[in-house]
């Protein structure tokens, strides 16, 4: 195979005055001098080039040393300006469905070529997630990961679409009233992403117990997303996933903050040694109850859409290991009021009160 080479596509070229800028994210910039070897490269690089007929061709060009022109292309690599590639691969379903999310990742972590980048998507075609919960989040973070291109996907939940989902979950539709959301989500998700494997379980979660089985009958996932809303699932979920070895996350909300995390892995601290879980039915009573039973939590398609998609964004860096990973051990809260991003260590809070 032929190993070709290009600009990566995520860097967009500018000229200014006497100097030539490669910017490929806000603030991230590289420049080199315009001068007649940086001419030469680019106008060499706009039609396919194997690497060794672009050094030979530009040494000719520009009257230098292969060695030197060799050592030019080489520092442009080491900038993660330029990629390795085949014909084959620009081809392929893989990169023509996935390239500018290929080129997202390679922001995070940049990688020499075409194919590293290719082999990434692979990945998340072979991984497993479990997601508990098809409320509002539970909808986001399903679109999402199966738009991803994650292979396999298990959701669990006992409810029935109503008409009151219809503006926050947007799985569904006027024609899913009455049907089971699991059901409900798979036919929409398979439309999204017809290659994957979807798993719906129609029913509540009960007990730590009753989560192993599930996982033992059905495919342990890789990793575990929890929008449900039950105050027990974090605690049963610590205990199965210790003895699963399996990464799990929680996602939530309460009002105009949404919470990300934290994401709980197996060898590190229990959800809850991470947040605090003391029970709140001591600040209940016959009378606050006559209003609790009618309480529900403020929530929006677009705030659900943004808080699933931080979430989908520290699963990727997790299983990718690219980027910086913020959630592990601690939660991070998004204050829809001021839009600020803030971390456990960073809130002062009174009362903990039950998320959704």
């Amino acid at each position: 195979m032929q190993n070709y080479i290009r600009i990566k596509p995520s860097w967009q070229i500018f000229a200014q005055n006497d100097t030539l800028i490669f910017y490929n994210s806000y603030g991230k910039e590289i420049s080199f001098l315009l001068s007649y070897v940086m001419k030469t490269v680019l106008l060499l690089l706009a039609t396919p080039v194997t690497e060794a007929g672009l050094i030979q061709t530009l040494a000719k060009t520009i009257a230098a040393s292969k060695m030197d022109t060799k050592a030019l292309i080489e520092k442009m690599k080491s900038l993660h300006i330029l990629e390795n590639y085949s014909p084959k691969q620009i081809k392929s379903n893989t990169y023509q469905k996935f390239q500018t999310q290929l080129s997202f990742f390679d922001l995070l972590t940049p990688l020499p070529s075409l194919q590293s980048k290719i082999e990434q998507q692979q990945k998340l075609k072979v991984t497993k997630i479990m997601v508990i919960g098809c409320g509002g989040i539970g909808c986001a973070l399903l679109q999402s990961i199966a738009a991803a291109g994650i292979g396999q996907i298990t959701i669990i939940d006992g409810d029935k679409v109503e008409i009151s989902n219809l503006s926050k979950q947007l799985l569904f539709t006027q024609q899913d009233i009455g049907a089971y959301k699991t059901v409900a989500a798979k036919n929409k998700l398979l439309q999204m992403a017809p290659g994957a494997v979807i798993l719906p379980i129609t029913t509540f979660i009960n007990s730590a117990d009753h989560l192993t089985d599930i996982i033992t009958e059905t495919s342990k996932p890789d990793f575990i997303f929890l929008s449900a809303d039950e105050p027990k699932l974090p605690l049963w979920l610590d205990v199965v996933c210790k003895k699963l070895s399996t990464p799990f996350m929680k996602v939530s909300y309460l009002g105009t903050v949404g919470f990300i995390g934290p994401l709980v892995v197996p060898d590190g601290k229990s959800f809850s040694q991470i947040i605090d879980t003391s029970s709140i039915e001591q600040l209940h009573n016959e009378l606050t109850n006559l209003h609790n039973e009618n309480h529900k939590h403020a929530s929006t398609v677009f705030t659900n859409t943004v808080i699933a998609n931080l979430a989908v964004i520290e699963l990727v860096k997790f299983i990718l290991r690219i980027g910086e990973i913020k959630t592990t051990g601690r939660r991070l809260y998004f204050n829809f009021e001021t839009m600020g991003l803030l971390f456990d260590e960073e809130v002062k809070t009174g009362y903990s009160y039950p998320e959704e």
